[in-house]
């Protein structure tokens, strides 16, 4: 069990609701409907048994289903509808929010081209945009994260952030075939608008600024091109390639330092694990 993140008295449980009946922890703010923590919390809880068997290890987690009024107290992250996950914990935002719509209006005005497929994929029946049917996906990206809390590090933040990726596509092509729409959809479409000239756009300016030195936005814009690149990444390689990576970084030989390697070091375990990995260091470090 992750230190402080799932024991029984853990502070950031105060106030929140438990539901029973999950391989993870459930909780979520007081009103929450029901039958949104019914479809997040099965969801996750699929997803939890689509990591155990792919990755072939277990996590101790806990799902903090949100509202803005408590997002502040115990998520990781400020902006309210950011996923996030820590310390055992995976943190979803409970309703639509800003955060997701403003998404909506850079697409629309930056990348027009793209409105007939995002509205076939996230239209309501009043038509808007709703982009939870992508966030709630996040899910499995966050839970991934705490399977690799402990023991096994991974070499980098975007090597990280990739592998979660790739078994969230894995998970939603082999579990929910039909929700793969809502899955790429909008990663492909953020892609296509032209990033500010103050945006970071390296994987080594990635390395540097992921702990919320960046703005949200630059941060989505990041994870759409390793959602665009996890989907190849499965396609060529399949989910598997992210158990050959961990255990991989987990040899006698790599892991006391594997957040020392140089860059051909750090390729050559890459490519040990699937050669779409280097593949996408390689071009993403000629092309940024």
């Amino acid at each position: 069990m992750v230190a402080d993140g799932t024991s029984p008295d853990s502070p950031w449980r105060e106030g929140l609701v438990a539901h029973g009946g999950w391989h993870c922890q459930v909780y979520s703010s007081p009103g929450v409907a029901a039958d949104r923590v019914q479809a997040l919390a099965g969801d996750v809880d699929a997803a939890w048994q689509y990591l155990a068997e792919t990755l072939g290890s277990r996590a101790d987690a806990a799902l903090l289903i949100l509202d803005e009024q408590d997002w502040p107290s115990r998520s990781t992250h400020p902006v309210y509808g950011m996923p996030n996950a820590d310390t055992g914990r995976l943190m979803m935002a409970a309703t639509p929010n800003r955060f997701w719509a403003d998404f909506v209006d850079l697409i629309r005005q930056q990348a027009p081209h793209h409105a007939p497929a995002m509205e076939a994929a996230y239209a309501t029946s009043g038509g808007d945009l709703d982009l939870s049917r992508f966030f709630d996906l996040v899910a499995t990206h966050e839970l991934a994260h705490l399977f690799f809390e402990n023991p096994v590090q991974l070499p980098c933040y975007w090597v990280e952030e990739l592998t979660c990726n790739l078994l969230l596509h894995g998970y939603v092509a082999e579990c929910r075939p039909s929700a793969l729409p809502a899955l790429t959809t909008f990663p492909a479409a953020f892609i296509g608008i032209e990033p500010p000239a103050s945006w970071y756009r390296s994987l080594a300016d990635f390395e540097v600024h992921y702990a919320y030195d960046m703005d949200p936005f630059n941060y989505g814009w990041y994870q759409c091109q390793f959602h665009v690149a996890a989907a190849a990444m499965y396609n060529r390689s399949g989910a598997g390639a992210a158990r050959r990576l961990r255990d991989a970084c987990a040899a006698p030989t790599t892991a006391g330092r594997i957040k020392n390697l140089s860059q051909p070091e750090l390729l050559g375990l890459l490519d040990e694990a699937a050669p779409a990995y280097a593949d996408l260091a390689r071009h993403w470090l000629l092309q940024h």
